[in-house]
């Protein structure tokens, strides 16, 4: 019976490869169309870097091929500020402490 589910399964896996490989494809393209229609150089939010640096992770070094927003280069750098950001303790300003602790004695 394992004989015959598991060709079975392992051709149900491979179309299913093919049919997301068809998607991303269609995705790729529809994105080239919606970029060229957009100006040079779209702005984004701390927040969106942060959900295209998250995303783009997972993948490792195939995001080289899949990006299209921004360049590769600009992709490292922001992976870089955020794990930066993440290894550096937090430092407090002191003249902003100082600021609150007037405004508290006011």
């Amino acid at each position: 019976m394992a004989a015959i589910v598991h060709p079975l399964l392992s051709l149900l896996a491979s179309l299913t490869r093919q049919e997301l490989a068809r998607q991303v494809t269609y995705l790729k393209a529809e994105n080239a169309i919606l970029r060229s229609k957009l100006p040079d150089r779209i702005m984004l939010s701390n927040q969106e870097r942060r959900r295209l640096v998250r995303h783009g992770k997972k993948l490792g070094p195939r995001i080289r091929e899949l990006i299209s927003i921004v360049s590769y280069s600009t992709f490292r750098r922001w992976v870089r500020a955020l794990e930066e950001a993440a290894t550096r303790p937090e430092t407090i300003c002191r003249r902003s402490a100082r600021r609150t602790i007037r405004r508290r004695w006011i």
